[in-house]
């Protein structure tokens, strides 16, 4: 058998006609181009890696926070609840506070309306806002003169003197009973 010849080809003819043959540099460049995007998309793939991680850590800590808010948020609403509640409550003493009688006013009333020879020595309130005085004095003047000052006063009405009498342990004092009904509420 033969030997094989190792032809070589020449082509003589001008390069603008000559049939495209691809170069050598051509084909390093393909390769170079693909070894090249193989890279790009190396590091494009980490790069998403890296990020995935970061925004997963990120998010860790959002749920954290969102958690904190949340325990917070729910403590606001405890707290804004027993504030309504409060509120409730001091609405309610308020209105309470408007219609109740102010004893210590009154008292103090009554004691600077009663003349000197005049002193109380029972005080009563029924449950339909009717009050009544026992007291003694020393004579009728003085009994006269502290349902005068009785009747005066802006917190009573109907004042009326039920009884006069003298005192069963001593017979130089005169017993009296005075009937009034409280004005609902007293205003001065």
């Amino acid at each position: 058998m033969g030997r094989q010849l190792d032809t070589i080809k020449i082509n003589l003819l001008p390069p603008e006609v000559q049939p495209y043959r691809p170069s050598l540099f051509f084909k390093e460049r393909k390769l170079v181009v693909a070894v090249s995007l193989a890279l790009v998309f190396l590091l494009l793939y980490f790069f998403l890696l890296g990020h995935t991680w970061l925004i997963l850590k990120r998010l860790e800590t959002l749920r954290a926070q969102l958690n904190f808010y949340q325990l917070q948020e729910e403590e606001a609403l405890k707290v804004q609840q027993r504030i309504d509640s409060l509120r409730q409550q001091k609405a309610e003493l308020e209105r309470l506070m408007q219609g109740r009688q102010k004893w210590s006013e009154f008292l103090l009333a009554l004691g600077a309306a009663l003349p000197r020879e005049v002193w109380i020595t029972k005080l009563e309130v029924t449950p339909n806002r009717e009050i009544i005085l026992t007291g003694r004095a020393y004579n009728l003047a003085a009994v006269g003169d502290c349902l005068v000052a009785l009747q005066s006063l802006a917190f009573l009405q109907d004042v009326k003197l039920q009884s006069v009498q003298a005192a069963a342990e001593d017979k130089m004092l005169l017993e009296f009973n005075i009937k009034a009904l409280l004005k609902q509420p007293y205003t001065h």
